[in-house]
């Protein structure tokens, strides 16, 4: 996945894992080391291919940043402000990794 911290800005991307996500927020690892303010307003793009989603490719959304912790890269924060579609999408994915829990 691809935060931007300047969410507007896709020539300032940095790559991500995401490790956890619900209805609310979500829970990341960052690939390279970096440092980052613990609460500031970023853009995120999740691939949906892996969670069997072809229709939309990615979700987009805006996001901020609750914590960060420079040794482990991780982060955690909340969805900023979803649409409909953006929320109906992110249940999708919600949905797939339970099921692939179950499995």
């Amino acid at each position: 996945m691809d935060i931007r911290p300047i969410w507007w800005n896709p020539f300032l991307t940095h790559s991500a894992v995401l490790l956890d996500v619900n209805a609310e927020g979500f829970k990341i690892e960052f690939v390279e080391p970096l440092h980052l303010d613990k609460t500031f307003r970023i853009g995120i793009t999740i691939p949906l291919t892996p969670f069997g989603i072809t229709n939309p490719r990615s979700l987009s959304a805006k996001g901020t940043l609750k914590w960060f912790d420079s040794k482990t890269r991780r982060a955690g924060g909340v969805f900023d402000e979803l649409k409909p579609k953006q929320q109906a999408v992110l249940v999708q994915v919600i949905n797939e990794l339970l099921s692939m829990r179950g499995a």
